[in-house]
């Protein structure tokens, strides 16, 4: 695969390398469902309503940096918020994501 060729692909390139420091840092683009299992449990795992509540803080949190990086991820659902292995929320599945500049230009 060669270097990203526009915006959205920069940014998505951005939050999967190695060299990202964000709240959701992932290394390499898997498909998640090839690798789900190992890496998350599914949101109906969490330990308590505190727990709850911080995933949900997370995946507010993940959001808002798409946002602020302009893209928007078009499938926020159950089946797509995971509880990692250090119990914090994780968004998943962004192949639906799209740059919000080209969503709106449609």
């Amino acid at each position: 695969m060669g270097p990203p060729t526009n915006t959205f692909q920069r940014i998505l390139s951005d939050l999967y390398s190695e060299d990202y420091s964000g709240p959701q840092r992932m290394v390499g683009y898997i498909h998640h469902r090839t690798v789900q299992c190992e890496l998350y449990v599914p949101l109906n795992m969490f330990k308590d309503s505190k727990h709850l509540t911080q995933i949900i803080h997370d995946i507010i949190t993940a959001i808002q940096d798409l946002c602020d990086r302009g893209i928007l991820h078009r499938d926020v659902s159950i089946a797509n918020i995971m509880i990692a292995v250090d119990g914090g929320g994780r968004l998943i599945d962004l192949d639906l994501a799209r740059d919000r500049h080209e969503v709106g230009a449609r």
